[in-house]
C-alpha cells in the first residue's frame, strides 16, 4: 500500500484548510493555473533544443479505485484530521474535509494533465525546490519569470483534494542519461499523528504534522492512468478538478491573454482539447473570436470580452505591417549599467484607429504579459508592445516583479539601487509617451467625434481616488467614471446609427441584482453606508439652486452621494467637446424613483472639480436639471437612460460620476 507521509513534530501549530499560497489563487483559477504552469514550462525550455516549449492541457474521467495513496488516506491520515478538527470552531477546514471525503465516494474523479515538451524536465535541483521547498524556485536563466516560489500553489488551488502528482523525464547538467521522477504532493491539514512513538512528550506537546504530505516511494506505473515518458519533460496530474463551467474555454482565454508575445514569436505552443494555439493559428483564432464574441459556446462578458479585445489589439500591434519598431534610446547604454545596447528592448506602436487600448503591453524575453502600462495620451488611439530582451535588462526587471509577476515594483530594489530603478521607471514611461506623440502626432477634435463606444466604464467609488498609479505599474485602478476615446472611423452618434450603438450597448451591459447601498461610505466605511444627508438648493452649498430651462426651479431635493452603486452601469460619451457637449448612458438593475448625475472634470493632478450643467435633454426620461445635476426620475429595472448635457468647460477634458438619491 502506498503511504502519505506528513513530517512533524511536538507542539506545532496546526493549519488548517486557510493556506495562503493557494488562497492566492482561487479569484480566477483557470487563469492562474494556465499562467504559472505555463510560465514554469517556458522557464524549463531546453536549450539544446530549437522547437518552441509545447504545453498540452487534457481533462479525463478517472476511476477514483486507481488514484495511487487512495486507502491510506481514506483508513488512516482522514480519519485522524476529522477527529483532530471536530472541537475547533473551523467551518473552513470542516468543510474541506467533508468535500474530501465526497470526492473519493465518487466512482470516477475528473483529472487534468498538463505535459510540456522541448522542456529539460524536473532537474534534481528543480525536483526539491518544486515538491519539497517554500518560498524559492531554482530556474534555468535569468530570462526565467519564476523566481519566489509561489506559482507551484496554482495547480492545488484546481484541486478540491488540493492533491497533484508529477511524472518527470529529465537529463541532469552533462549527462545523457534521462532520469525519471515520480511524486505526489498534498496540501492537506495539520492533525494529531497518535501512531508516532512517544507521540505526547515530557512537556504534555502533540505530535502535530505539518499540512503537506509526500507519497513515499511511489512509481509511475502504480496509478494506471500515468503513462511513461518518452520525451524530455513533466506531466502534471491536478486530481479532483474542481466543477468550473467552461474550463477549456477559459484556459484559451488565459493563453491569449497572458501569452500572446510568447505564441507570436515562435517561443510557445499550447494545446487545449480541439484548440490548437501556436503562431500559425493565432490570426485565424482571434478573429474567429473577434467576430463570434465567444469561444466555443463560452460568451464573451465583462472582463473576458474586454481583456480578449485588448489582446485583440496587441496581437495586430505586432504585425510587421502595422506598427512602428523602435529600439531603446542610445543615451540609456551610458545612463544605466543593466543596458548594453539599444536592441535590448523594443517598442512597437501601432495607431489602431478601430481598437485603441492607449496602453502599452509590456513583456520580458519570454514573452509572459507583466502588465499594461496606462496613462500614455488621452487623446491619440495607440496600441503598444513593448518587449525587453537584453539579458542584463531581463535580470534587473526580473528582481523587481511581485510574487504575481503582474507589476514591477520600485519597493523590491535595493537600497542602492533604488533611486536608480525609480529614474529607469520615469524614463521608460516618458519615453513611451514623447514616441506615440512623435509618431502619430497630437490629435485634432475634427478626427475624433465620438468617446467611450468600445469601453464599458463601471462606476468607481471615491476610496478609489487616492490611489495613485506609478511608472512601475504599481497601481491601475479606473478612477471613478473617465471619457475613453475613440476614432472616426466608429459608428456616428447621431440619427438611427446611434440608436443602435445604445441598444447594443445596453444589451451588453452585464446586470446584477444590486442594492440601493452601493459599496460602502467612504466616510464611515461600513458596508452599505452612505454619505450624509447633504441638502443642496437649500443652503448647505450656495448656488446649487438652479432653474430648468423654461423657468421651473428645482429646490429643496436631498442628495444622498452612492459609493460603488453595485445597480447601476454607466457610460459617458463626447459628442462635441469644443462646445462642452456629452452624452451619458445608464442601466439600472433595479427601480429607482429619482437618481441625479454630477459629472466632475479631472485635472492632470487627479484633483476634480464641479461645473455647472447648462442644458440637458433626454429622449428616455423625464429629467430636472439643477445647476450642477441632472435628476432622472421614474427610472423601471433595466431602463435604458438617455441624456445629453452640455457643460460650461470647452475643450477636451477628463470626467468622472457622482451618483445620488434624491429625495424630496
Amino acid at each position: 500500500m502506498n503511504k502519505w507521509n506528513f513530517p512533524g513534530g511536538y507542539g506545532l501549530m496546526p493549519r488548517g484548510a486557510n493556506e495562503a499560497g493557494i488562497e492566492a489563487f482561487l479569484d480566477d483559477i483557470p487563469m492562474s493555473l494556465a499562467r504559472e504552469v505555463i510560465q514554469n514550462s517556458m522557464d524549463a525550455h531546453d536549450p539544446e533544443n530549437p522547437n518552441p516549449v509545447r504545453v498540452v492541457f487534457s481533462i479525463s474521467d478517472e476511476e477514483t479505485n486507481k488514484i495511487i495513496g487512495k486507502t491510506d488516506l481514506l483508513e488512516r491520515v482522514l480519519p485522524k484530521a476529522i477527529n483532530f478538527w471536530h472541537e475547533k470552531n473551523a467551518s473552513d477546514t470542516h468543510k474541506y474535509l467533508k468535500a474530501f471525503k465526497a470526492v473519493f465516494q465518487e466512482p470516477y474523479m475528473k483529472v487534468l494533465k498538463i505535459s510540456d515538451y522541448n522542456t529539460i524536465g524536473l532537474r534534481q535541483a528543480n525536483f526539491d525546490s518544486l515538491i519539497e521547498g517554500s518560498g524559492y524556485s531554482e530556474k534555468a536563466d535569468t530570462s526565467a519569470s519564476g523566481s519566489k516560489g509561489i506559482g507551484k500553489a496554482a495547480p492545488f488551488a484546481a484541486s478540491k483534494l488540493r492533491m497533484v502528482l508529477y511524472n518527470s523525464l529529465a537529463t541532469e547538467k552533462g549527462d545523457m542519461d534521462p532520469t525519471e521522477k515520480f511524486a505526489g504532493a498534498i496540501n492537506f491539514v495539520s492533525y494529531a499523528d497518535d501512531t508516532v512513538d512517544n507521540h505526547v512528550n515530557d512537556y504534555g506537546k502533540e505530535f502535530i504534522t505539518q499540512s503537506r504530505g509526500l507519497l513515499e516511494n511511489a512509481h509511475y506505473s502504480e496509478c494506471e492512468f500515468i503513462d511513461q515518458r518518452t520525451e524530455h519533460g513533466t506531466d502534471l496530474y491536478i486530481l479532483g478538478l474542481k466543477n468550473i463551467e467552461f474550463w477549456e474555454e477559459q484556459i484559451v482565454l488565459a493563453v491569449l491573454n497572458n501569452f500572446l508575445v510568447s505564441l507570436y514569436k515562435g517561443l510557445l505552443e499550447v494545446g487545449i482539447g480541439k484548440y490548437i494555439i501556436k503562431r500559425d493559428t493565432l490570426g485565424e483564432l482571434f478573429n474567429s473570436i473577434y467576430e463570434s464574441k465567444r469561444v466555443g459556446q463560452f460568451e464573451l462578458k465583462g472582463k473576458y470580452k474586454q481583456q480578449f479585445f485588448k489582446s485583440y489589439s496587441y496581437y495586430n500591434t505586432l504585425q510587421p505591417e502595422n506598427h512602428i519598431s523602435i529600439q531603446l534610446p542610445k543615451t540609456w547604454i551610458e545612463k544605466y549599467a543593466f543596458i548594453d545596447a539599444s536592441d535590448d528592448g523594443q517598442l512597437v506602436l501601432y495607431k489602431d484607429d478601430e481598437d485603441a487600448t492607449r496602453c502599452i503591453l509590456q513583456t520580458r524575453r519570454s514573452g509572459m504579459k507583466i502588465f499594461e502600462q496606462n496613462r500614455i495620451s488621452g487623446t491619440i488611439p495607440f496600441t503598444g508592445v513593448f518587449m525587453a530582451t537584453g539579458n542584463k535588462l531581463n535580470e534587473f526587471l526580473r528582481k523587481l516583479e511581485n510574487a504575481n509577476h503582474d507589476k514591477w515594483s520600485l519597493d523590491r530594489a535595493s537600497d542602492s539601487e533604488r533611486v536608480l530603478t525609480d529614474e529607469f521607471f520615469t524614463d521608460l514611461r516618458k519615453w513611451y509617451k514623447s514616441s506615440v506623440e512623435e509618431f502619430f502626432g497630437a490629435q485634432s477634435d475634427e478626427s475624433i467625434n465620438a468617446f467611450g463606444l468600445n469601453d464599458l466604464l463601471p462606476v468607481v467609488g471615491k476610496e478609489d481616488e487616492n490611489e495613485q498609479g506609478r511608472e512601475g505599474g504599481i497601481n491601475r485602478r479606473v478612477k471613478s467614471v473617465k471619457n475613453s476615446h475613440i476614432s472616426s472611423k466608429s459608428t456616428r452618434v447621431d440619427g438611427d446609427s446611434d440608436e443602435k450603438i445604445i441598444d447594443e450597448l445596453a444589451s451588453e451591459m452585464e446586470v446584477g441584482q444590486g442594492n440601493t447601498s452601493g459599496g460602502g461610505s467612504s466616510k464611515t466605511g461600513a458596508p452599505g453606508g452612505a454619505k450624509e444627508d447633504a441638502t443642496y438648493g437649500a443652503g448647505n452649498e450656495p448656488g446649487d439652486k438652479g432653474e430648468e430651462p423654461g423657468g421651473e426651479k428645482v429646490i429643496g431635493h436631498t442628495y444622498r452621494e452612492i459609493d460603488s452603486p453595485k445597480f447601476l452601469k454607466l457610460k459617458l460619451m463626447e459628442l462635441n467637446s469644443r462646445n462642452g457637449e456629452y452624452r451619458f448612458i445608464a442601466l439600472s438593475s433595479i427601480p429607482k424613483n429619482k437618481l441625479a448625475f454630477e459629472w466632475q472634470i479631472v485635472g492632470e493632478n487627479g484633483s476634480s472639480y464641479k461645473t455647472d450643467i447648462e442644458v440637458s435633454t433626454s429622449s428616455t426620461h423625464q429629467i430636472l436639471k439643477d445647476k450642477r445635476k441632472i435628476v432622472v426620475s421614474d427610472i423601471q429595472k433595466n431602463d435604458r437612460i438617455q441624456v445629453d448635457f452640455k457643460v460650461n468647460t470647452k475643450g477636451r477634458v477628463k470626467m468622472k460620476g457622482v451618483i445620488y438619491e434624491v429625495k424630496c
